[in-house]
């Protein structure tokens, strides 16, 4: 992940004041021809705890995903993930209305990326797997 989150979880002891802190990551803007690839990270942190420039906070609504844990780098799979939504008979894909802008409201989960940060392990995590989650809705 990127050295700024990096940074704000070692030094504010996040480990310690939420060992179950959980990071989340998108493209942002999604790569394209006429625009550059970008990163976005999301930690979760204590509700009162304030965060530093350049960093902002932000409350995320709660939504429901399909899930499927990958091992970096293989994002070929996210394919495993979208074909098994769009076949679905109960559950349907609930992309966000900005888009591909922001990967249409799929998030990558960095799983034990908080902990390994913590100990400086950054490299791909602790054990270099992410869930690619997508976010879906009982089909109408």
């Amino acid at each position: 992940m990127g050295d700024v989150i990096d940074k704000f979880v070692r030094d504010f002891k996040l480990y310690e004041k939420k060992p179950d802190s959980r990071l989340f990551g998108f493209n942002h803007p999604n790569p394209s021809p006429d625009k550059p690839y970008g990163y976005e990270d999301w930690v979760t942190i204590p509700e009162d705890m304030e965060v530093p420039a350049p960093l902002v906070k932000k409350k995320v609504k709660g939504d429901m995903y399909a899930a499927l844990t990958i091992d970096f780098p293989n994002f070929h799979e996210w394919k495993l993930i979208t074909d098994w939504v769009e076949k679905n008979q109960k559950w349907e894909a609930d992309y966000a209305p900005e888009g591909g802008e922001i990967m249409a409201g799929c998030l990558e989960e960095h799983l034990n990326w908080v902990y390994a940060s913590h100990r400086g392990w950054t490299e791909n995590g602790s054990d270099g797997k992410i869930d690619l989650l997508l976010p879906i809705k009982i089909r109408t």
